[in-house]
């Protein structure tokens, strides 16, 4: 079955994460200020009206004593009303500062979450095996690995999740020799997590149903070529296998036909189609994550790809794999 590369959790979620931290925190602070600073001027308010309705009471004829309070009161009132302009004053300094902490508490989170994001390392020894769905990929796999054929194969189905497992090889040139195989879905949608992961790949098994290819050429000249422009898969990978499977169950009016031919002349066409329609594109000029197909002629041949591509026809089912087994003897 095909499978699904697990998310990793990249430096773009830990900024988004910093960022609310930072909304969060600026929010809440002015609140805080508006709260304390709102309750500061209400209470300043009220004691500056209690002490003018105190002054602003009639006078006794007579009295020192309630004049000289009164005066007391006025002087009182006129400090209280410089303290009430400076604390409306320095409300806008204290948001400010309010504010600014929130920024430093957020920049704090961005390198924390940040700096716990940990590359991963990739080895570049993986072989990859890839293609559309229900092409055979798994059960090539779990022939490789446990060596079983036909009605000994188990069922497989499409999954959500990448097989990766280790296979010793049985061939005779390199018996004892094993290999880390990655499994890895064919679902379009899936592709950019298989992407993110090509670095560590070293060689690759393209897998094609030979049987519904002629209906998904296209498709698969367009998988194809975004490999062979992949700076990531580029790094370390040098060849690619493409494996016709499912000759045994050919329709008759091609019965006795070599599927690779076709299919080798078919796809070189389509690539050479899709290669000039990108070439156009601005989007795909300025995509760091891919180069040029360079060819040596006006039109793409299989000799101009950037890794060794070779064809085979097989059929898994009646472990007609020696391709397969063979190409996988000759990785290094």
């Amino acid at each position: 079955a095909d499978s699904m590369l697990f998310p990793t959790r990249g430096p773009r979620r830990a900024l988004c994460s910093s960022l609310h931290v930072l909304a969060l925190s600026a929010l809440l602070t002015l609140s805080l200020m508006s709260v304390v600073t709102g309750e500061d001027v209400v209470a300043e308010s009220g004691h500056v009206r209690e002490t003018a309705e105190k002054v602003a009471k009639p006078e006794v004829a007579g009295d020192a004593q309630e004049d000289a309070e009164r005066k007391q009161d006025q002087v009182g009132l006129e400090a209280e009303k410089h303290a009430l302009e400076d604390s409306s004053g320095g409300m806008d300094f204290t948001m400010i500062a309010g504010v600014l902490a929130a920024v430093v508490v957020g920049i704090v989170s961005t390198c924390f979450l940040l700096g716990g994001e940990k590359k991963r390392v990739f080895k570049g020894d993986a072989v990859f095996l890839l293609g559309e769905c229900d092409s055979g990929k798994t059960t090539l796999l779990f022939h490789l690995r446990d060596k079983v054929k036909g009605e000994a194969l188990p069922a497989t189905n499409t999954s959500m999740q990448h097989n990766e497992t280790q296979v010793e090889l049985a061939d005779e040139e390199a018996a004892g020799k094993v290999l880390r195989i990655i499994d890895f879905p064919g679902h379009p949608r899936l592709r950019p997590l298989l992407f993110d992961i090509l670095e560590d790949c070293a060689a690759v098994i393209f897998v094609v149903d030979s049987i519904t290819f002629a209906s998904k050429a296209k498709e698969i000249a367009s998988f194809m070529l975004d490999l062979l422009t992949s700076t990531a898969m580029l790094k370390h990978c040098t060849s690619m296998l493409v494996l016709c499977n499912k000759t045994d169950a050919l329709p008759d009016d091609m019965a006795g036909v070599s599927p690779k031919i076709k299919i080798k002349q078919r796809l070189e066409k389509e690539i050479d189609t899709l290669r000039k329609t990108r070439a156009e594109s601005l989007d795909d000029i300025g995509n760091t994550l891919r180069m040029e197909l360079e060819i040596a002629g006006d039109a793409f041949k299989w000799t101009d790809a950037p890794v060794d591509v070779e064809f085979a026809d097989a059929s898994v089912n009646l472990a007609e794999t020696q391709a397969a087994t063979a190409f996988l003897a000759r990785l290094q």
